[in-house]
């Protein structure tokens, strides 16, 4: 049910709700699959995948090292790719994805765009679930990226490059937390726990 609804551009507001808190669950479900994953292995396999879908952009995979991290790696694909695909529909041309050992031990993704951007007005709202300013999106990609970071134990920051684009870091730790923090997805004034 909730496949079916991500690909439909007329959800009423009762069913976005619905789908953000089917979403939400599967995540918090699926935190107690911990195996040792190797985050550049799994970096170049979203980088294929998506790759085929923006054939006109130059999608770059850089390794600096190959840190590993204990989690699922289902859900940390799902992280790669929704933050990879995100990147490539603002970039212009090219994309970055980047894995190196992270500040926190474990491993770190930076995934950067030659897009235009964010404004100000929109980087403030850009992660609220349901903030689009793309025809056909739910606005759930960026909450959704924050919430499987945090489950994993990890860090997502984002905002504008200096020199123009877009840059999202995941710092993820090399072991989750044995209870990572379960913080509902907010919409408005509905609380989707």
């Amino acid at each position: 049910m909730a496949a079916g609804l991500a690909n439909d551009d007329h959800l009423n507001d009762t069913q976005r709700v619905d789908h953000v808190g089917l979403m939400a669950e599967d995540v918090r479900n699926d935190h107690d699959v911990r195996i040792d994953r190797d985050l550049a292995a799994l970096a170049a396999l979203v980088v294929a995948s998506v790759s085929k879908r923006f054939p006109q952009l130059t999608i770059r995979l850089l390794v600096a090292a190959e840190p590993r991290v204990m989690g699922d790696a289902k859900r940390l694909a799902q992280l790669g790719e929704v933050l990879l695909t995100n990147a490539c529909e603002a970039a212009r041309q090219e994309v970055t994805f980047e894995t190196r050992a992270g500040s926190l031990g474990g491993g770190m993704w930076t995934i950067t765009d030659d897009g235009a951007g964010v404004s100000g007005e929109i980087e403030e709202r850009i992660s609220n679930p349901f903030f689009t300013t793309r025809h056909g999106h739910l606005g759930l990609g960026l909450p959704l990226a924050r919430k499987l970071a945090l489950v994993h134990g990890g860090t997502l920051t984002a905002g504008n490059r200096s020199e123009g684009g877009y840059r999202v870091i995941v710092q993820l730790p090399e072991e989750p937390p044995a209870q990572p923090p379960v913080e509902p997805l907010r919409v408005g004034a509905l609380r989707c726990a």
